[in-house]
């Protein structure tokens, strides 16, 4: 994550001096600032950074410590950095993370290595030590108890730092802590995400804000009065979408609704919101739920009213009178929603009343339907994500391993348990988050071309219309002046007719390997490794990463080549040409050729291998495709996309 610290005060002149000492350890702490307690940082519940006392002086409140065997004054040697925890136990992942990259970076600096993060403790004797700052994650006997109610880490303990390999005290965890955050987040979408895809803008988007889990999956985009196409996918704690092929430009359903608690009567956030719990239901019944009750939106309804106003997300099953006929009952993502049959313009949340209410049990058991899963009182997980507020769940405790361990998982709406071989129950919202998982992406910039070709149409060959450029060859010496001046002769030892020979050096002044990781997983790509011009390298680089924001990578089923020393294939079989192709100057390739055969008809949106919906961020990052190519008979180069305008 990056690192964002706020000043609070004056913190070039709080503290003392701390005279000739340097610093030599970083002490972790609990609790919060005060007269007596001034420490370097302190990191709030929210994961907020705040810098009290800069560096180059000494904070106040650690005192005297035996340290490398005799008493010394610790606040003249330390950074100290106080972390506000839960009044019962244990701290909150964003918390967590954000002291990840606060040690990362003091460490760095300060040349510290992972031994020198510490705490201070009072011995059996009463005499305050300096003692190892030892790891949640470090090996525990088989057997411990489940954790903390709150978040299920002990007392006193921390996440390593993110995808450094440092470890805060004790033997290295089994997998680093990010990457096994990878793998439970691919167990959260199984129940109801469909295909995850972590290049998606959706996905990353999520991740990256903490909405939880999906409830749904990308279901077919909604399309408002005036047109406009809505792309969207609802997740626990909020619908995301974006309009129309502006992909990576991702919003939250909650702002398009607007302030305040009334369901809009129409418009764009009535239509979504209702979509979402359609998008929900049917992810329902594709999981086996036998849907009961009214399922559709109704602004009418008290539990559609206090569903949008304490945001409890999606409605996951229908609004429904159970069996026995005590209660009616509908379970949204994070809480479930019930009133008595004789009271049946109340209502109450499952959340907020205790196991010896009589609908504790009845209303939880309805709950589970929507896993489907029977409901077990006696569950360690069900009793953990009862006490942290973790929502409906979305499957059952089930048993899977990942790096050859063996781990217990179940998911719930607001957060993913797992227990490993230590017996401990912990929340996959407590790990680290990959550096990779962040918003907006670090590669992804917006086009630079204002570009609106309006929303995709299935089964329309004209679509996407033409950009407001033309491709560079349609301007008589546009090329050699843009990218050089090639001379060439024929390789005759070459099986391709059209191969060329360079014999100027051109290619040797010119060209240049460009990592494109988007295509790592094709040896046809030199897995992600290509030369391609100097001039278009920036702008090929962005185009791939601006696909992979906005969801679009996963279309590329084939990559079949760019640099090729070769002039253009002529139309007549047999038959060669004496112009040099784009491929010949490093400013063109190919992708999908299969499905998007040179003097064929490009694959149409919605078939296998079209390449129409990644056209338009090609158009905003300078890039002419090869559809709009015209051959005799009628054909077109689907497959081609190549260079056209400097940005």
């Amino acid at each position: 994550m990056d690192l964002v610290i706020q000043n609070v005060g004056v913190p070039g002149s709080a503290g003392d001096s701390r005279g000739s000492a340097r610093i030599a350890l970083v002490v972790i702490g609990d609790g919060v600032p005060s007269a007596n307690i001034l420490p370097h940082y302190a990191i709030d519940r929210l994961g907020t950074i705040s810098r009290l006392v800069t560096e180059d002086r000494a904070g106040r409140g650690l005192g005297t410590a035996t340290y490398q065997g005799s008493a010394q004054r610790i606040d003249a040697i330390a950074v100290s950095v106080l972390l506000q925890k839960r009044d019962t136990a244990g701290y909150d992942g964003p918390l967590l993370r954000s002291l990840d990259a606060l040690l990362a970076d003091l460490l760095v600096r300060n040349r510290l290595g992972a031994a020198e993060i510490v705490r201070i403790k009072a011995d059996s004797h009463g005499v305050m030590q300096v003692t190892p700052y030892v790891s949640p994650l470090a090996p525990q006997p088989v057997g411990a108890t489940v954790g903390t109610p709150e978040t299920a880490l002990p007392l006193g303990t921390a996440l390593p730092v993110a995808d450094s390999g440092l470890l805060l005290g004790g033997a290295a965890p089994a997998v680093n802590p990010s990457d096994l955050w990878r793998f439970l987040y691919g167990e959260t979408f199984k129940p109801r995400g469909g295909t995850l895809h972590f290049e998606w803008s959706f996905t990353l988007f999520a991740a990256a804000k903490g909405l939880g889990a999906p409830v749904g999956p990308n279901p077919t985009p909604i399309t408002a009065a005036d047109g406009t196409r809505y792309n969207y996918q609802p997740f626990a704690r909020d619908t995301v979408y974006n309009i129309g092929t502006d992909y990576a430009n991702v919003r939250r359903m909650g702002d398009l609704l607007g302030p305040g608690s009334v369901i809009p009567a129409s418009g764009p956030g009535r239509d979504m919101l209702a979509a979402s719990y359609r998008a929900a239901l049917d992810a329902s019944v594709a999981r086996g739920v036998a849907l009961a009750g009214n399922q559709n939106l109704n602004p009418g309804w008290k539990f559609h009213q206090v569903a949008r106003t304490a945001g409890l997300g999606p409605a996951l099953s229908g609004n429904y009178l159970t069996t026995d006929k005590r209660y009616v009952v509908q379970v949204f993502a994070n809480d479930t929603l019930f009133t008595p049959a004789s009271q049946q313009t109340g209502c109450s949340r499952l959340s907020q009343i205790g196991a010896d209410n009589p609908a504790y049990g009845p209303v939880w058991t309805e709950t589970y339907k929507v896993a489907p899963a029977p409901y077990d009182p006696a569950s360690p997980f069900q009793q953990l994500a009862a006490k942290l507020h973790l929502g409906a769940p979305l499957s059952a405790a089930y048993d899977t391993s990942y790096n050859g361990a063996a781990y217990r998982v179940q998911v719930f709406a607001l957060d993913t348990l797992y227990q490993g071989s230590d017996g401990v129950i912990r929340r996959m919202g407590d790990l680290p988050l990959p550096t990779a998982i962040r918003w907006p992406p670090p590669s992804a910039k917006p086009g630079r071309l204002p570009i609106n070709v309006g929303p995709p149409k299935a089964g329309d060959p004209n679509w996407p219309p033409p950009p407001p450029f033309d491709f560079l060859a349609a301007k008589a010496g546009a090329v050699e002046a843009a990218l050089g001046h090639i001379e060439w002769t024929r390789d005759p030892a070459s099986a391709d007719k059209d191969a060329i020979t360079i014999t100027n050096g051109w290619d040797t002044e010119n060209l240049v390997v460009v990592d494109i990781p988007q295509l790592r997983a094709f040896r046809t790509a030199g897995y992600g490794k290509l030369r391609f011009h100097k001039k278009v390298a920036a702008q090929f680089q962005q185009l791939f990463a601006d696909w992979e924001a906005a969801g679009l990578i996963s279309m590329i089923l084939s990559f079949d080549g760019a640099y090729t020393p070769r002039t253009i294939r002529s139309t007549v079989p047999g038959q060669v040409t004496n112009i040099l192709s784009n491929h010949a100057y490093g400013t063109a390739f190919d992708i999908n050729a299969a499905k998007n055969p040179f003097t064929g008809q490009p694959a149409l949106v919605g078939q296998p291998g079209s390449l129409r919906e990644l056209v338009p961020l090609a158009y905003a990052n300078g890039f002419y495709w090869g559809g709009h190519f015209t051959y005799s008979g009628g054909g077109h180069d689907g497959m081609h996309f190549e260079w056209a305008v400097a940005l």
